[in-house]
């Protein structure tokens, strides 16, 4: 990009088509998340604004999302898979919203699904518990959350690094690290790095040699550009 990336440092930046590949939703349904969208239906008109604000918006001519606007989406697209309806989800998030006085409570902290109900996952006195953010009451849950995504590392504040092959830890995306790019856990190479040198030497052992890492780091790599290319 033309403009100074100072601004995006430890921030992370990713394009419409980026979060698509990501996330796992298609790039039309995430431009009608961000971007909002009409349509008709009974001889009447009907807008649906974007699902949140996101933090940086057009970038030279591209619209451009940040690492926490990416797991928003990541909770949302989750959630939508798991069969969660819309209202459930809105109510969620305004609730959340208003809870953490934040416009991306979804990366504010670890939420969960059971696929019915979406949950704030707290600690109280030894226990899990969750928060049912749509029926806003407490629910002990240590029956529910052992089937709930552990993909995602959260500080006391929101999302800091997300697994996307989880249980594989080999593979992350970190805001504070190559922009956000995803990179292989150990020596911190760009992944889209490590498979073009696949490309060209088709050989993991000594790609893993050039770039001081093990031949799972290399093989892993390669194995999630061809997921995300695919």
């Amino acid at each position: 990009m033309v403009r100074s990336r100072n601004k995006f440092l430890g921030k992370g930046i990713y394009t419409i088509s980026e979060a698509a590949r990501l996330t796992g939703a298609g790039r039309d349904t995430i431009s009608r998340w961000l971007l909002g969208y009409s349509y008709k239906r009974g001889g009447k008109f009907y807008e649906r604004p974007p699902i949140f604000t996101t933090e940086f918006g057009d970038v030279d001519g591209q619209f451009t999302i940040s690492f926490q606007d990416l797991i928003e989406l990541l909770f949302v697209a989750k959630f939508r898979a798991k069969g969660v309806k819309w209202s459930i989800i809105h109510e969620a998030f305004k609730l959340a919203r208003e809870r953490f006085e934040s416009e991306h409570p979804f990366s504010a902290i670890n939420f969960k699904t059971d696929g019915q109900r979406i949950f704030e996952e707290t600690i109280i006195a030894g226990a899990v518990q969750l928060a049912d953010l749509h029926l806003n009451q407490i629910v002990i849950a240590d029956f529910i959350a052992p089937t709930l995504t552990k993909a995602i590392e959260f500080d006391t504040r929101r999302a800091t690094i997300w697994y996307p092959q989880f249980p594989s830890k080999l593979i992350l995306l970190d805001p504070q690290r190559s922009f956000g790019r995803p990179i292989v856990s150990r020596g911190s190479v760009p992944t889209e790095a490590l498979y073009l040198a696949y490309e060209a030497e088709e050989d993991f052992g000594l790609v893993a040699r050039q770039f001081d890492l093990k031949v799972a780091d290399v093989r892993s790599a390669v194995k999630f550009q061809e997921r995300l290319a695919a």
